[in-house]
């Protein structure tokens, strides 16, 4: 941009050479003009890179939430082989009372 901004200032000083205040306000603004339309290229292009990582996050996210969901349903698994040994494990010590008891 201070390029442009520099180029812009010798077309001027050249313009203002011409005496023609017409010419000289055609020439500001076709100017301003182009450093406008290139800082909205900027943005445009800043725009599309931000874009580009909000998917690449969603999508990093989605694997995230995969894993929490898979790793909540093993957990619910192991809770439920723990609860079973438990139960097998009050089983067996029920069964040696009563068979102490005979």
């Amino acid at each position: 941009v201070n390029a442009a901004t520099a180029e812009i200032e010798d077309l001027m000083e050249a313009l203002a050479e011409s005496g023609s205040e017409n010419s000289r306000l055609r020439w500001r603004w076709s100017a301003r003009a182009g450093v406008l339309t290139e800082r909205c290229d900027g943005y445009r292009r800043e725009a599309n890179r931000l874009r580009a990582r909000a998917v690449g996050l969603e999508t990093q996210l989605s694997g995230v939430e995969a894993h929490i969901t898979n790793a909540a349903s093993d957990f619910e698994t192991l809770r439920e082989k723990l609860n079973e040994s438990r139960r097998e494990t009050e089983r067996a010590r029920a069964g040696e009372d009563e068979a102490r008891r005979q």
